[in-house]
Order: C-alpha cells, then sequence, then structure tokens
C-alpha cells in the first residue's frame, strides 16, 4: 500500500472516532495500567471509542491494558479494556503528561460501565 494511502486511512479512522461524543469526568476518575498498577493516571475526557489520560507515559502505539475505577460511586464497577496509544505530549513544568488512546477491546459487560461513566459522569461540550 502507498505511504498516502496509509496516511488517508489513518485520516479516515481518526474522523470516525471523533464522530463519537466525547464526555468530560465530572469528578476525578482514576485509571491504572493493568500491567504496572502502581502507574496512575487520571481521565480527561472518554468516549466510546478512546480516551485522553493524564500522567502515565507511553509512546505512540503501544499497546495497553487499563482499569477505570470510580470508587466513590456504588453503581458503577470498575472495569478495564485494551487500548493503543495514538498520541502522547510530555509533559511540562505547569502540566503532566497527556496521551490519547483508541479503545480495541472492551468487553460487553465493560462497555455498560464506560456507558454509566459517560450518561452520568460527564458533560458534554
Amino acid at each position: 500500500m502507498a505511504p498516502e494511502s496509509k496516511i488517508n486511512l489513518e485520516i479516515d479512522r481518526i474522523r470516525q472516532m471523533r464522530r463519537t461524543p466525547r464526555g468530560y469526568p465530572i469528578v476525578d476518575l482514576a485509571v491504572f495500567d493493568v500491567d504496572d498498577p502502581t502507574m496512575e493516571g487520571h481521565v480527561l475526557d472518554i468516549s466510546e471509542k478512546g480516551i485522553q489520560i493524564s500522567g502515565i507515559t507511553v509512546k505512540v502505539e503501544q499497546k495497553k491494558t487499563f482499569m477505570v475505577q470510580a470508587d466513590q460511586f456504588d453503581n458503577i464497577k470498575p472495569f478495564s479494556f485494551d487500548a493503543e496509544c495514538r498520541w502522547f505530549k510530555p509533559a511540562t513544568d505547569e502540566e503532566p503528561c497527556a496521551a490519547g488512546f483508541e479503545i480495541i477491546n472492551i468487553s460487553d459487560k465493560d462497555q455498560e460501565e464506560l456507558q454509566k461513566i459517560l450518561e452520568t459522569l460527564s458533560f458534554y461540550d
């Protein structure tokens, strides 16, 4: 496949992802790297297709399994999903690092918990 074709496919995929509304949590939502639970980040925004996380260092195209916990809410159980990093912004003196991930695998049960976050704990612009 020609490089231009690969770029066009990637642009189309990103546009498709952007069509799903992004929710901005109204509470602090912790997210953990399942392979290294000492790595704690925080959800900046979330959708059915992706998540932006601050505080976890990662490389573009790196795959991770994350666990989201909304401990302060009894009706939302911790849930996990596999994601692939699409972009990374290093930390500065003013801000922690941030990364954008595409959700590439999530069970039906965990998708239900994600929907609860989107419906009850997020606002949209």
